[in-house]
């Protein structure tokens, strides 16, 4: 579906004249990855309107997103695995959160911290087999996933002691390190068995 519908864009442009029939291949393949995250962004979006945790899930993408960009992790191979891993993986962290007592979001934030952070110092990054990434930049996207994983760390801490602040934010928060560390051992073993 999202394949014929990029193609339909795609081709559209290019009879618009936007661009040539020669490019319709790589706009397809943007057109691919924009509707691909479109439809992930509302399906996730409709999992925190359901469970009301919108707040939550800003939280969450707060520290996942620039840990999956800096950091890398694991590519489905298909859209809809894709769109289908994330939102599960999302609603069990969300769920998990909502679940949680109040008095228990400091301790999972903790134990939370402190399965991803060593993920993230032994692996990161780990890059796509498909796309091998310089040993400058490899070494520039180490220290920028250590300084988001260190900023989560300190976002903590702050939570943690400072009275009056939601407590359940940093839970939120400390899941997206977690749920970008956990992509991280799956890209880690993917890309071995593609090896083997």
């Amino acid at each position: 579906m999202i394949e014929k519908l990029a193609s339909r864009i795609a081709r559209f442009f290019a009879t618009k004249q936007i661009y040539s029939e020669n490019e319709v291949a790589a706009y397809k393949y943007g057109f691919e990855l924009l509707l691909s995250t479109v439809f992930t962004l509302v399906c996730v979006l409709a999992i925190s309107i359901v469970l009301r945790n919108t707040w939550g899930a800003v939280l969450f993408f707060a520290a996942f997103i620039p840990l999956r960009v800096t950091a890398g992790g694991y590519h489905a191979n298909h859209h809809w695995s894709c769109m289908t891993t994330m939102c599960i993986t999302f609603f069990c962290f969300s769920l998990t959160q909502k679940l949680l007592l109040p008095a228990h979001v400091p301790h999972f934030s903790i134990a939370a911290t402190l399965v991803a952070c060593p993920i993230i110092w032994k692996l990161s990054p780990v890059a796509a087999t498909n796309k091998p990434i310089s040993e400058a930049k490899k070494n520039r996207k180490r220290e920028q996933s250590l300084v988001i994983a260190s900023v989560t760390i300190a976002l903590l801490i702050i939570f943690i002691y400072v009275p009056g602040l939601p407590k359940d934010w940093i839970g939120y928060l400390t899941s997206g390190m977690l749920a970008a560390s956990l992509s991280l051992v799956a890209a880690a073993i993917n890309n071995k068995h593609r090896q083997n």
